[in-house]
């Protein structure tokens, strides 16, 4: 089963280099997301279309929406930090830079869980084949980061199901996708397992949300296409995107119905930048039919 290609379209026509980091911000409508090495951050309003972005300092790998807050959370390559993206003015505030804590390095993907703890991935800033990519989690206040993970070549997602209780993670420098038990509670996170080894013709696993049904939605990168699986990483479903390197999916909208994905020039060379017209763009799929669940944010 396949989408039409003309249930997709261009929402957004960026031309981002390393589109990432899809976000829903119900409290202000919003559609959050960045363009890695803009870098910029972007929001988008997807029922009046109007939009707007803020150039960084740093590569940038995500934005999260806060409780109660004006401002932003926003992964840099040296930390974490809060922003307010409408003050032109206003100046980044670092929240904590412990994590990865090393200048050849960069914070990649990361995802709030129910309980707004957040859960996020480093990477090599040098070369994305060296196995130095960790996974850390961060409960804010006076603790530091705890690293869950290591020994990955391009850590994204993550992804929780709508307890919290499992979590799915990629390496998608190795194509795998693990699966990890989480303690709703505690954020412990025990008993990893490979969930789905990819071969080389399905790309890379990029990133991912789970819908209200249970299932996950997987960008995948290379292959050009976003894939739906059931939680024993059986494929239901596969729309194939006008872009190559598609990196990320997300719902998003009133009753979170409206599926969005972002994706990147880079890695193309300039003859498959100019015959894919829309790659780096931000594109809305129709006719998918299910609902994802809410955008968890961080507690700070």
């Amino acid at each position: 089963m396949s989408v039409p290609p003309d249930s997709i379209r261009v929402a957004l026509p960026t031309q981002c280099a390393l589109g990432e980091g899809l976000h829903w911000d119900d409290r202000r409508g919003l559609l959050w997301f960045v363009d890695v090495y803009g870098p910029h951050v972007f929001w988008f309003n997807p029922d009046t279309q109007e939009s707007g972005k803020r150039a960084l300092s740093e590569p940038v790998g995500w934005v999260l929406s806060l409780h109660g807050s004006d401002n932003v959370l926003v992964g840099l390559k040296s930390g974490i930090a809060l922003l307010n993206v409408f003050n032109d003015s206003a100046q980044i505030e670092w929240v904590d830079r412990r994590f990865p804590a090393n200048v050849d390095h960069r914070l990649n993907d990361a995802k709030a869980d129910k309980e707004g703890r957040l859960w996020y991935g480093s990477v090599s800033a040098v070369d994305e084949s060296q196995p130095v990519g960790r996974l850390a989690s961060y409960a804010f206040g006076d603790a530091a980061p705890v690293v869950i993970d290591d020994g990955y070549k391009v850590t994204n997602g993550p992804a929780f199901d709508r307890d919290c209780s499992v979590m799915l993670h990629n390496d998608s420098g190795r194509r795998i996708t693990y699966r990890f038990d989480i303690n709703p509670e505690t954020g412990a996170a025990t008993h990893r397992a490979v969930w789905r080894q990819f071969d080389e013709d399905e790309g890379c696993p990029d990133g991912m949300c789970f819908d209200s049904d249970g299932c996950v939605w997987i960008a995948h990168w290379g292959a050009g296409c976003v894939c739906r699986y059931d939680l024993d990483a059986n494929r239901l479903l596969t729309i194939q995107m006008p872009a190559t390197n598609v990196t990320n999916v997300c719902f998003a909208g009133r009753d979170m119905s409206r599926m969005f994905v972002t994706s990147a020039s880079r890695g193309l060379n300039d003859a498959q930048v100019n015959a894919e017209h829309s790659a780096g763009a931000l594109f809305e799929v129709f006719g998918v039919n299910v609902h994802g669940l809410p955008s968890w944010r961080p507690r700070i």
